[in-house]
């Protein structure tokens, strides 16, 4: 006899989700779901941990100026990274970390790696808020009418109107 799996708890929604796989994929949907891929390293930066740090190795993601980037792995001398024929700073400064190995970011362009200063977000939600209303603002001023002048000018067109047709229906 077949052992009988535990059945799993699902809500409504897992169940609903199981019977439309069911009907489109038959009895076996497991095999022709698609499931999504996990970034993945390239094979040249992934390598035993050993030999990672035994040479001082960090990872060097490039970014390039026709918005290409290049992942490499290059070896850290005497706090000084070479990528493309130029020295960078592999201070401690500009360091992130991926899985625990180190990584610098370096823009073509600049002279330095990116740091982790770089990214941080300095607006408060004030000015946040300020821009909202500004841009709420903004695209009210290029209405022409309003709410309220739609309003007024309805209010006046119905007493034109009846100052036109009360007053000529007598004898």
């Amino acid at each position: 006899m077949e052992e009988e799996q535990p059945k799993e708890r699902q809500g409504i929604t897992g169940r609903l989700d199981k019977i439309e796989d069911l009907v489109k994929y038959g009895p076996k949907a497991d095999k022709f779901k698609k499931k999504a891929k996990q970034f993945k390293m390239p094979f040249k930066v992934r390598m035993g941990q050993k030999k990672f740090y035994k040479k001082s190795l960090a990872i060097v993601i490039y970014i390039m100026s026709n918005r290409n980037i290049k992942i490499e792995l290059k070896e850290i001398k005497v706090g000084m990274i070479y990528v493309n024929e130029i020295f960078y700073n592999a201070n401690q400064g500009f360091l992130f970390f991926y899985k625990g190995k180190p990584v610098f970011i370096i823009n073509e362009g600049q002279t330095n790696p990116l740091s982790p200063k770089d990214f941080k977000d300095d607006t408060s939600a004030q000015k946040i808020i300020i821009r909202a209303i500004e841009a709420k603002e903004a695209l009210d001023a290029k209405k022409p009418f309003g709410g309220k002048a739609l309003i007024w000018i309805g209010i006046l067109v119905i007493a034109v109107l009846y100052m036109l047709f009360a007053n000529s229906g007598g004898a």
